[in-house]
């Protein structure tokens, strides 16, 4: 679905250098969708749109995924992933006034990916809304303020921007279009830029009333935390400086303008950096207030060191004060109006207006103000534009002031030749000098009084425009023909209206009209507007009439009438048809007596252009030409028979189509002139529209019915169902149109009751409207309610109550009471009994549900006065009185009681000296009373106390704890030798010094006593001591006694028998032996200790004798540990013979004796005997091959040791020799006479029995 959006369009030139691949921003938002999702409820597009170079273009991925992100906490709650779009549109910007080396054009292309999906309200529900976010794309084109290379866009949504009207499609289109689109060029320090925004939100939900859009400033954006981060800048920029000057929006209240809410924002004064930067803005979609979308965009602007050469383009004319607000080209009726330059920049441009080509002094300012009719024009020239200077005159306005006012509409027109009259004298023989032109316009009746009563037509030479001479046609009032044409759908006709404006017969030179220049043609000055069509390329274009004819010489001269240069066109005879449908349209064109007419086949509608060709073909819509100018797949065709022409053709597509057809003159053979007959061909979709229906529904919740009658001040939602798709909508109550009520749904209000209908109009329907049965809405009056009191007052005192009765004038009505605004659990009856103060209400329901609420009656309930008695006490103490308080008040009365007897006291204060059950009755100034509850006085006794503890003797520095005993005991001051001690106010006290110790008490009735006195004495501590005993090595000892002071004591631990230490008895080891005393008291108690240690004797062992080789060494180990000392005799062949380790090295056999003495008188002797012996050299090879030398494996040394024994083993452990004792034959390599094989074998040789045994490994060679 395509919108043509009604925007700010913007010329904005610069100069940028285009090298490799660059993405220059983009856009984000969100439409309806295409394809199987179209009529789906909820169903949106998301469209997200890259503006790139051609390589950009091409290298962006054919994919590229996107999220939803939840603002709040930004967690992603949905992906997809679109598909790159392969129609990437291309646009160019071309700046005319280019700086030194610069490209005059920047070719750029859109690069989208559309999505399609279905987003609920339930689904996406969070009031903060969502982002939908791309997957960074880049790289951007290198900019001087932005370093980030990746770009990043977003479209947020609401919950609220979700819609659901599955009968209207198109819902949730609300999209944003943007002008420019990609790149602007801009000069420095010169003019501003205007971005201008439209928004079309395509659904009822939303319109003028409760939609509008708003710019605000936004920066670029790149990749990184979630949803996106703000780009990284260059040195010197920032978000609040983003180098091209400042930014503010225009219009703070966006305009509506076709159903479109329009806003822009503007750039002032960019510079005075030079280069390309990068800005980004975002469009707030707002209903009723309420923000709903957002969609974001980002471009790039190139400021360079030019000054732009764009000047005044065109001309207007408005209202004064008003430029937007434009009226006709000849209108001015009595008042002033304003004509207007268009383009340009007033700061650079001077201005020069004339009127019928006369200079008007002092009018050099873009705009002027006229009241006088003439022919005005400007000339506009531009200073120092790209060091040039440029002067251009722009069209000329036409202004009548006698003429009408208002635009019209207009729906085609011709410019013929009626009639040519010979006249006496107003020719030249021999040809026809005399004109005569007719401009007619095909306008609605309505229009007629906004037709000028002239208009201005301008005659040109063909071959170079050259402008002859200006005539004035004025209207004719015998040429405004009614027009019947039947309609598409056999409902009646249309009426048209014919205008035509007359020249009379003015007369043509030869010098200026004759043949041999080629030929003429005439052009009627602009009138707005032609009627917007579907095939025009532009919209509220001005109506042009033209012709064209050769020589006015060519024609020649009679005396009859009936001659002339032009045909004479007729209107056609239908201008409506329907869709698939054949459709014939005839056109009449009249001949002259010199002229014969042929058809010449389509022409494409002109309008004004300010050219040196005063016109210019309007354009046709993309896909459209000019021979088929309604997109049929079979074009309509031109046909001709005789003087009748027919378009026929069965049209395709319903709409409104215009089209131009041209009509050529012949004479003699040629073709002498040319007539052009513009007007529309109506094609509508004759499918009768759907009956819509009106459904009643609570407000705000269109699919929950409502009934129809309902209680005054409600309201109530009218829904129109089943209508057709496109249809617009005008609601009627009681066959009068409701104001502002074009929606589908309408809210009644203001109980505005009554028989409520919808009419529905779809264009090119047959027919166009339908209108709903209609709806009666009835308002019930609410009931009456009143209350009325039984106590004129409303005052009681509290316990009592006041009745309250509800009126009302409805029947069977029900009642439902509030106190302060709150229900009254259970109050539901006419009457009601308030017992507490406050404003009380009733609402009264009727019969069909309507309640009202009654006004409020106030109800007083007083409080009747507190009555308590206080006292400190509540018993008499012997001869003592106490004091009874009650409640004190203003004014109060007091009746006191004592056992039911009155007393004479009427204060609130009584003094009691004896007991019994006392009351107070209290009355209040407002009359009302309350008697106390009884107060009971008791008759209290004198408490007894005694103190205890756990002696009367108290040992230095310690405390003893005393107690006082008694009952009901409350406080407490405890006396030392008769004085107070300071802050001994407990039951109990603990003591540290000697003396005489007593307590005064208060039991709980305030009744006091005094203890009797306990005397506490100072007792001094004892000191234990026990006199040292000796240690021991051994048990080897006699008891030794032991002796403590003082006396009396008790001696305990391991050896202690009959008050000695008996060695024997505690055996080796470590004894605490304790002497202790005990008394009644803890510094009469102690104790003394002293620790015996009694060390075992030494056990020392040196070992088994030990058997050394002559010459060697061996190490003796005595150690016994820490406190010994060592003596080693003989000290022969010893390195130290008092260490505990000496190495012993003996020439000869020696036996050595230790001594080794320790602590507590410890000795122990040890010997051991080194046996020195001979060494046995033993060879690791042998070779028995009978060659004298090595035959055999000899050990030397052997022969020392008469007991010796050696074995030999092969490698599987056989013994294969073995030899023992004196005498011993060596080996010689045999086994059992058999020679043994050459390897490794081990060999087993022991001295003696218990010698030395040597192991080894012998190695056989032959």
């Amino acid at each position: 679905m395509s919108k043509i959006l009604p925007l700010f369009f913007l010329l904005l030139f610069g100069v940028n250098k285009m090298y490799g691949q660059k993405v220059y921003g983009g856009h984000f938002d969100r439409r309806n969708p295409v394809g199987p999702l179209f009529d789906t409820p909820f169903a949106y597009r998301f469209a997200c749109t890259f503006y790139t170079d051609a390589a950009a273009r091409d290298a962006l991925p054919a994919t590229l995924r996107f999220r939803i992100i939840r603002k709040k906490d930004n967690a992603v709650v949905k992906e997809y992933t679109a598909n790159k779009d392969a129609d990437t549109q291309a646009g160019a910007l071309v700046n005319d006034c280019v700086a030194a080396g610069a490209p005059a054009k920047l070719d750029y292309f859109f690069v989208r990916y559309n999505y399609d999906m279905v987003v609920t309200p339930t689904e996406f529900n969070d009031a903060e809304g969502y982002y939908v976010v791309n997957d960074p794309v880049g790289p951007r084109n290198p900019t001087v303020n932005v370093q980030s290379s990746n770009v990043v866009l977003y479209h947020w949504f609401s919950p609220l921007y979700l819609f659901e009207k599955p009968s209207n499609p198109n819902d949730g289109e609300l999209f944003s279009g943007w002008v420019p689109e990609s790149y602007s060029f801009v000069c420095k320090n010169q003019g501003r830029i205007i971005v201008g925004v439209a928004a079309i939100p395509a659904q009822t939900q939303v319109n003028s009333q409760t939609f509008n859009l708003t710019l605000k400033n936004a920066l670029p954006l790149t990749d990184g935390a979630l949803p996106f981060q703000e780009v990284a800048w260059k040195a010197g920029f920032s978000s609040s400086n983003v180098g091209i000057g400042t930014v503010g929006i225009v219009n703070a209240n966006p305009t509506w303008g076709n159903g479109s809410s329009v806003s822009s924002i503007s750039i002032n004064t960019p510079g005075p950096a030079l280069g390309v930067f990068s800005v980004a803005f975002v469009a707030e979609h707002r209903r009723n207030g309420v923000k709903i979308a957002e969609n974001y965009r980002e471009w790039q602007i190139e400021v360079t060191d030019c000054i732009k050469t764009v000047i005044a383009s065109g001309s207007t004319i408005s209202e004064v004060g008003n430029k937007s607000a434009l009226l006709s080209a000849t209108v001015c009726t009595g008042k002033q109006v304003q004509l207007n330059t268009e383009g340009g920049f007033p700061q650079n441009d001077s201005y020069q207006w004339y009127r019928n080509n006369q200079l008007i002094p002092g009018a050099n300012k873009p705009e002027l103000v006229v009241s006088e009719s003439g022919a005005y024009y400007a000339t506009v020239k531009k200073n120092g534009a790209c060091n040039t200077e440029k002067t251009t005159t722009l069209n000329p306005l036409f202004v009548d002031c006698q003429a009408g006012g208002g635009n019209v509409s207009i729906v085609g027109g011709s410019l013929q030749s009626p009639f040519t009259s010979p006249g006496g004298g107003s020719f030249v023989q021999p040809w026809w000098n005399n004109f005569a032109f007719r401009s007619d316009y095909y306008i609605p009746i309505a229009d007629l009084p906004k037709m000028p009563a002239s208009i201005k037509a301008t005659l040109y030479r063909k071959r170079d425009n050259l402008k002859i001479e200006e005539i004035t046609l004025r209207r004719n009032a015998f040429s405004e023909v009614r027009i019947f044409l039947p309609r598409a759908c056999g409902t009646g006709d249309d009426t048209l209206q014919s205008v035509g404006y007359d020249t009379g017969n003015f007369t043509m030179t030869a010098a200026q009209y004759g043949a041999t220049n080629g030929g003429y043609y005439v052009v009627t000055e602009p009138i707005c507007c032609r009627v917007n069509t579907d095939n025009l390329s532009r919209t509220d274009t001005k109506m042009v009439n033209y012709a064209e004819f050769n020589g006015a010489d060519q024609v020649a001269w009679n005396a009859v009438s009936g001659k002339g240069h032009l045909l004479n066109v007729s209107v056609p005879a239908r201008i409506e048809s329907c869709a698939g449908q054949n459709v014939t349209v005839n056109f009449g064109v009249g001949n002259k007596q010199n002229l014969s007419a042929r058809l010449a086949g389509f022409a494409e509608p002109i309008t004004d252009a300010a050219t040196a060709q005063p016109f210019a073909n309007v354009g046709w819509k993309t896909g459209l030409t000019t021979t088929n100018f309604n997109g049929n797949a079979t074009p309509l065709q031109l046909t001709q028979n005789g003087n009748t022409f027919t378009l026929s053709g069965i049209p395709e597509k319903p709409g409104v189509y215009a089209y131009r057809i041209k009509f050529e003159g012949v004479m003699d053979g040629v073709v002498y002139s040319s007539v052009f007959s513009e007007f529309r061909l109506i094609v509508r979709d004759c499918r009768a529209p759907s009956q819509p229906l009106i459904f009643v529904s609570k407000v705000g919740k269109p699919n929950e019915a409502a009934p129809t009658g309902m209680c005054q001040d409600s309201l109530v939602q009218l829904n129109l169902r089943n209508f057709t798709k496109g249809s617009t909508f005008q609601w009627r109550l009681n066959n009068g149109d409701v104001t502002a009520a074009t929606d589908s749904i309408l809210v009644v209000r203001n109980n505005q009751g009554g028989s409520y209908t919808c009419v529905a109009k779809t264009l090119n329907l047959c027919p166009e409207t339908m209108t709903a049965a209609p709806v009666t809405i009835v308002f019930f009056p609410k009931p009456t309610a009143s209350i009325t009191v039984g106590n004129a007052s409303g005052v009681v005192c509290q316990g009592g109550s006041v009745k309250l009765t509800a009126a009302t004038n409805a029947v069977n009505a029900q009642y439902r009471w509030l106190r302060e605004n709150a229900l009254v659990t259970g109050a539901a009856s006419v009457t009601f009994d308030a017992v507490e103060s406050g404003s009380y209400t009733v609402r009264v329901t009727d019969s069909n549900g309507c309640s009202n609420l009654s006004a409020p009656q106030n109800v007083v309930s007083n409080t009747p006065p507190k009555a308590e008695i206080t006292s400190n006490k509540k018993a008499i103490c012997p001869n003592q009185s106490t004091t009874l308080s009650a409640t004190e008040g203003t004014g109060f009365v007091y009746v006191w009681t004592r056992d039911g007897q009155p007393l004479a006291n009427t204060t609130n204060v009584l003094s009691v000296t004896q007991p019994g059950n006392f009351s107070v009755k209290i009355t209040a100034t407002n009359t009302c009373s309350t008697t106390s509850s009884p107060f009971v006085v008791l008759q209290a006794n004198t408490p007894t106390v005694t103190i205890t503890s756990a002696g009367t003797q108290l040992c230095t520095g310690s405390t003893l704890v005393l107690t006082a005993n008694g009952s009901n005991l409350k406080t407490f001051q405890w006396q030392r030798d008769g004085q107070n001690l300071p802050a001994a106010t407990q039951n109990t006290l603990t003591a540290t010094q000697a003396g005489n110790y007593a307590v005064s008490v208060n039991d709980t009735n305030g009744c006091s006593a005094t203890s009797s006195g306990t005397a506490l004495t100072l007792v001094q501590k004892i000191t234990v001591a026990l006199d040292s005993i000796p240690s021991f090595c051994g048990t080897a000892f006699p008891p030794v006694a032991l002796k403590g002071t003082p006396a009396g004591g008790v001696y305990a631990g391991t050896g202690v028998v009959n008050n000695q230490f008996s060695p024997q008895a505690a055996g080796v080891g470590q004894h605490t032996i304790t002497y202790s005393i005990k008394g009644n008291l803890d510094c009469l108690n102690g104790e003394a200790k002293r620790v015996v240690t009694i060390t075992a004797p030494p056990a020392l062992n040196l070992g088994k004798d030990r058997e050394v080789f002559r010459g060697s060494s061996v190490t003796l180990n005595g150690d016994l540990g820490i406190g010994y000392s060592y003596q080693w005799t003989p000290p022969t062949g010893l390195d130290n013979a008092t260490g505990a380790k000496p190495i012993a090295t003996p020439d000869r056999t020696t036996t050595y004796t230790l001594r080794a003495t320790g602590p507590n008188g410890c000795l122990a002797t040890a010997a051991v005997t080194i046996q020195v012996t001979q060494g046995v050299y033993i060879p690791d090879a042998f070779t028995p091959n009978n060659d004298g030398q090595n035959d055999t494996w000899e050990l030397k040394g052997i022969e020392e040791y008469p007991e010796a024994e050696v074995i030999i083993f092969d490698r599987w452990g056989v013994a294969i020799f073995h030899t023992k004792g004196a005498n011993q034959k060596p080996f010689d390599g045999y086994y059992n006479s058999t020679s043994l094989p050459v390897g490794v074998y081990a060999y087993h040789i022991k001295t003696k029995p218990d010698g030395h045994v040597y192991k080894g490994m012998l190695m056989l060679l032959r």
